[in-house]
């Protein structure tokens, strides 16, 4: 057995309290002897026994009543096995939610197959067990509210759940993650732990730089007091490789400038595949509406290549700029970046 509040056990010895309150009393008692008190006695001598009896009983209810309040305030629990179940283990999944989750692998994306994935587990954990969903990016936060029953009803609703989720504009801290599954706090009633990651095996998510990190997240799970058990699951997708251009860096040389002030803005473009592209278009929108369209040559994979566009306001208030890239590539998500300019 144990206890979710155990503060209150320290205040068991307030249960002999009304044993302490009887004796005090008698000892307050005074006896004084007068004429007729013999006769009295020996009418009394008969009812003396039960008399006593009952005093003690209610003693000792009085004392059970607050052995009873001070264990009900320290919230005991007993393990399953108590009551024929012994194996009540738990499921936590890690989802990897990043950007590059929405390569699209034919009809659908990658994140809308984890979904799928964590579904179909769903669906073979057994009822009585627990799960909880863990998303990594930008940084590891609860999908769920706490550990969720598998029962009927329990699955239909985190199946909903998970459909409403979206993937994360960054990249995924898939460490940090795995560290606050493996350090959740135990449940007394739980027997084991099962870690199941599912990602798309991006070599930024996993940041490999942090040697002794990982080597303590080894130390952290071989010597944890639950077993737990790490399952990685790695959604590899299309056999055949797919150009993927990346729009980063969209600055702008001045964030606040003045009327018919001249700007000038830069982006970089970047390949993320290994082979080399076909020419593309770039174009420059503000409020919606197209001001610039730009070529494109093609890059060599794992180059760069800069655009820039000088242009200035006639009228005051706050721009977004839009520069976009009309790229057919795996990841379309990265391919237009906003920034605001201010005119005065």
């Amino acid at each position: 057995m144990s206890f979710l509040s155990i503060t209150f056990l320290t205040a068991l010895p307030l249960a002999v309290l009304p044993i302490v309150l009887h004796l005090f009393d008698r000892r307050r008692n005074v006896v004084i002897e007068w004429g007729a008190m013999q006769f009295l006695m020996e009418a009394a001598a008969q009812r003396t026994s039960a008399r006593r009896l009952k005093q003690w009983l209610l003693i000792l209810l009085r004392v059970l009543t607050l052995l009873f309040l001070i264990l009900a305030l320290a919230q005991p629990t007993l393990p399953g096995r108590w009551f024929g179940n012994n194996h009540r283990n738990e499921t936590i999944i890690v989802l990897d939610n990043s950007l590059s989750m929405e390569r699209q692998n034919g009809e659908q994306s990658r994140f809308e197959e984890a979904v799928s994935t964590i579904t179909e587990l769903i669906e073979d954990l057994p009822e009585g067990d627990t799960v909880r969903v863990l998303l990594a990016s930008p940084y590891p936060n609860w999908a769920t509210a706490g550990s969720l029953r598998i029962e009927p009803g329990s699955r239909k609703r985190l199946a909903e759940q998970l459909h409403d989720l979206e993937t994360a504009g960054s990249s995924s801290d898939l460490l940090a993650a795995l560290f606050t599954a493996v350090e959740l706090e135990r449940p007394p009633t739980l027997h084991s732990r099962r870690i199941v990651l599912i990602t798309d095996g991006q070599a930024t998510d996993w940041d490999f730089d942090e040697e002794l990190s990982w080597r303590r997240f080894r130390e952290t799970l071989k010597s944890s007091a639950l077993p737990t058990e790490l399952e990685v699951i790695e959604l590899s997708g299309d056999q055949e490789p797919r150009n993927n251009l990346a729009l980063q860096n969209l600055r702008s040389s001045r964030t606040m400038v003045g009327i018919d002030q001249v700007i000038t803005l830069s982006a970089q473009i970047v390949n993320l595949g290994h082979s080399k592209t076909s020419p593309e278009t770039v174009r420059w929108s503000i409020g919606g509406e197209i001001a610039l369209e730009a070529d494109v040559p093609s890059i060599e994979g794992g180059n760069t290549y800069d655009v820039f566009w000088q242009h200035s306001f006639s009228e005051p208030g706050a721009y977004a700029v839009v520069c976009q890239l009309d790229a057919d590539d795996a990841l379309g998500a990265d391919n237009q970046a906003t920034t605001i300019v201010e005119v005065v």
